[in-house]
Formats: structure tokens, C-alpha cells, sequence
């Protein structure tokens, strides 16, 4: 037997009370990833200023997005953001959210700003850095987030690793791989 995975939106009153099922999303395929992936960082729905709506990030093989609930009726609405996974949103007014996505598949997240209930995303930060979740202050005056800084080495030794010298320090890139051209 295949275990499934299934994701559920509970809302309770604020003293744990009257606790029910908002909403549930039963896809394997599309999982709510704020609610269903331990190994990401932790963030959790998001609800909206008025209290009308929770937001959820959703990913799957391909793209991400956030899925929008109705706090009363438990009614949902897809929105997308392409280029994987969000890795973080909030509200940033009752019209909008703020998400953190890659630019482009497998790259670092940025920042964006996603119009409710539709419109294109429009970004808000643009560099080499990796930007992981977000939050507002409760006046929405302020708003903070966490930026991975990547730099990196570039180190050349002998065959046993006894000596060398780096090349270049502090590089804000990400490397992955280098290799020496075909004539060395």
C-alpha cells in the first residue's frame, strides 16, 4: 500500500476551541509545502489583514504558487508564481502578497509582490542574493525577511593538497563546479 498524502487547513477559536477542517487539499501532486515538507524552511499560512483569507504556498514538480482560502467559507483560489516553490509569503495589504520565488528553476528567491485576486507579479528585490520567508510588522509599516549571502572561494593546490593559494576570495556567486581547461 502507496501512503498518500493529504494536506488540511484547520481554524479554531483563539482558545483552541471549536476547531474544524477549512479546507484540504488531497493531491499528492500539489502539496500545501508551508504544511507538508519537513525538510524546507518552516513557514505557516498567512492570513490576510481583514482576516478573510488565508494563504497557503503550494508547489509541484514543475511550478509554485499559493493557493487563497476563504477563512469563513473555506473556498479556495489558485494563484501562480512560477520557477519552483515559494519559500515564504505574507500579506502585504488585502490586495496583495508578498512571496519569496526563484527568478528562474533552481535559482535563489526573490522577492515579488502577487496582486489578489489576479495580475502579474511584479519584483521587489533584484541581486544575486537568496531571500527565505517574510513577515510585516502588525502596523504593516515594516517588513523583514532573511537574505542568504552566498560567497564563495576559489582555491588551486597541488595533486595532494600540501600547498596552494586561492585564487579569489569572497566571490558573491554561487559555484558549483570548475573544472581545468582541456589543455592542462
Amino acid at each position: 500500500v502507496v501512503p498518500s498524502l493529504s494536506s488540511r487547513l484547520f481554524v479554531a477559536d483563539a482558545d483552541g476551541g471549536q476547531e474544524r477542517v477549512l479546507n484540504e487539499q488531497d493531491d499528492p501532486s500539489v502539496p500545501w509545502i508551508s504544511l507538508v515538507a519537513p525538510w524546507r524552511p518552516s513557514f505557516g499560512p498567512a492570513w490576510s489583514p481583514d482576516g478573510g483569507r488565508i494563504a497557503v504556498a503550494v508547489a509541484n514538480s514543475i511550478s509554485g504558487g499559493v493557493v487563497v482560502v476563504d477563512s469563513q467559507t473555506g473556498s479556495r483560489q489558485q494563484l501562480n508564481a512560477p520557477n519552483g516553490s515559494t519559500s515564504g509569503l505574507t500579506w502585504l495589504d488585502t490586495r496583495s502578497l508578498v512571496v519569496n520565488v526563484p527568478v528562474q528553476l533552481g535559482g535563489p528567491s526573490q522577492m515579488f509582490r502577487l496582486p489578489y485576486p489576479s495580475g502579474p507579479l511584479s519584483r521587489l528585490t533584484n541581486d544575486p542574493n537568496n531571500y527565505v520567508g517574510t513577515s510585516l510588522s502588525g502596523d504593516r509599516a515594516n517588513m523583514v525577511t532573511v537574505r542568504r549571502d552566498a560567497r564563495m572561494d576559489v582555491w588551486v593546490g597541488d595533486g595532494g593538497g600540501t600547498a596552494g593559494t586561492e585564487l579569489v576570495q569572497r566571490v558573491p556567486v554561487s559555484i558549483e563546479r570548475l573544472a581545468w581547461s582541456g589543455d592542462r
